[in-house]
Order: structure tokens, then sequence, then C-alpha cells
């Protein structure tokens, strides 16, 4: 009876085996731990496709990327019903074989970026990114006990994704009576990069490159902006993200 327990037993840990999905890595478990972190790109085009399969879409590349950083593979998908802005992509998580879509939208166009192009098209993306300046020393500073740190860029490029390329305006402002009063603050053309890959906003994940100063200026606008952006770069006239900036701070002090 014994033996036919155990028997029993391990036909009913095989079924159950058998049956999980492609979510799962195949992988050999020893004590529990996975015996390889690796995943195949083989491997995670299978996941990749059920998972698009299930969107009523497919693979748009048979190529796929590799993130080190999260551990994930990226393949770009062709989804019926795409919204405008947005770069479906499949990813599978090396960790657990778990594969979903991440659609990696910028957002509509909104207005003010039709008009003023002081935003990248999504709310949320223009608050992490002026957070982001705000926290850099390279664009704001505080001077004034008590004083606000603000930002405004506008859009220089076309581009849907990070990398963008803006002309950055931030300030140091203080409320003088009924006076907005700029202490200290900046102007200046950068590049701004994130992850695309990544759905969600960490401001400690952005980057940025700036031209430096003095003779390096225009050697450095060569290096960071392309050769179309690079006049529109030196030429720029500040004056109206200059009256941006002060607008932004009235209504905020």
């Amino acid at each position: 009876m014994k033996k036919e327990m155990m028997l029993v037993g391990a036909i009913s840990l095989l079924f159950l085996a058998g049956c999980q999905t492609k979510n799962i890595m195949d992988n050999i478990s020893i004590n529990g731990q996975n015996k390889s972190t690796v995943m195949t790109e083989e491997h995670a085009r299978a996941i990749a496709l059920e998972v698009a399969g299930f969107e009523g879409g497919d693979l748009a590349s048979d190529k796929g990327s590799y993130n080190a950083n999260s551990k994930t593979w990226w393949f770009d998908v062709d989804l019926p019903n795409t919204p405008e802005g947005c770069h479906p992509a499949s990813v599978v998580y090396e960790d657990t074989g778990v594969g979903k879509i991440n659609w990696r939208c910028t957002g509509l166009k909104t207005e003010e970026n039709i008009n003023g192009n002081f935003s990248l098209g999504n709310e949320q993306v223009d608050v992490a990114v002026r957070e982001y300046l705000q926290n850099q020393n390279n664009f704001c500073w505080q001077t004034v006990e008590g004083s606000k740190k603000i930002c405004v860029f506008e859009k220089l490029d076309s581009n849907e994704l990070f990398p963008h390329y803006l002309w950055v305006r931030c300030g140091e402002f203080v409320k003088n009576g009924e006076e907005v009063v700029e202490e200290s603050g900046s102007s200046l053309p950068a590049e701004i990069s994130y992850p695309n890959e990544l759905s969600f906003f960490d401001i400690d994940m952005f980057t940025h490159r700036i031209p430096r100063d003095g003779s390096l200026y225009g050697e450095d606008i060569k290096s960071i902006f392309s050769a179309e952006l690079q006049d529109r770069v030196l030429q720029y006239d500040a004056t109206v993200i200059n009256e941006k900036i002060l607008e932004t701070a009235k209504a905020e002090l």
C-alpha cells in the first residue's frame, strides 16, 4: 500500500509539472533555486509570441533585445488598435518566465505641446522631467531659504521616445510682497535620456548631457545635438521661455 501511495504521488507530481504554462522557466531547480538565471533568446521569443497572440497580434521582428539591469527580453510587436503614440513590446522576465505587453506610450499631443511645445505630450512624463531637472545642480540650485525651484522646458526635437532634446529654463523664485523675484537661474540646451522600456518614472534613472561653457560650447553642441538641431540651439531665442517660467512662478507662489 505504501509503495502504491508513493507511485500515485509521483504520477501526480509529473502531471502537475506537465500542466505548467510557458510562464514558468524550464530551468532545473535545486533546493528551490534556479540552476541558471539565463533564458535563451529562442525561449524568450516563444513566450513573447504567445503573449502577443493573446492580444491578437504578432512579433514585429524575430530579433529581441536583452536588458541586463531588469533581466528582461524585449520584442517589438504589431498589435491591432494600438493607441497613437504607443510602441508596444512583448516583455519576458528572465527570472520568472512571465511575459506581458508594455505599451511604451508617450501620450497624445496636448494643445500646449502643439502650440508652445512646452510639453513632451504626456503630463506624467512632464512632471518627472521637471522634478529631475529641479534636483540637478547643473540646472537648479537654492541660495535663499524658503525659495521655490521651478523648471520649464521647450522640446526642440520631434522624437516620440527618449532621448529628448530640450531647452531648459530653471529658476529660484521668492515672493516679495506682490512681486515674484528670481534670485538665481539657468537657461541652456540639454539632452535628457530615460530607459524607454520602463513603464514608470524614477528620477534616479534619468540622465542628461549639457554643453560645457566657453570655447568648448560650440564643440559640445555638435557632439550632443544632431545637425538639424544645432542651428536651432545656437540661435535659440529665450524670450518666450522666460515669459513661461515667470508665468509658472506667479501661479505657484
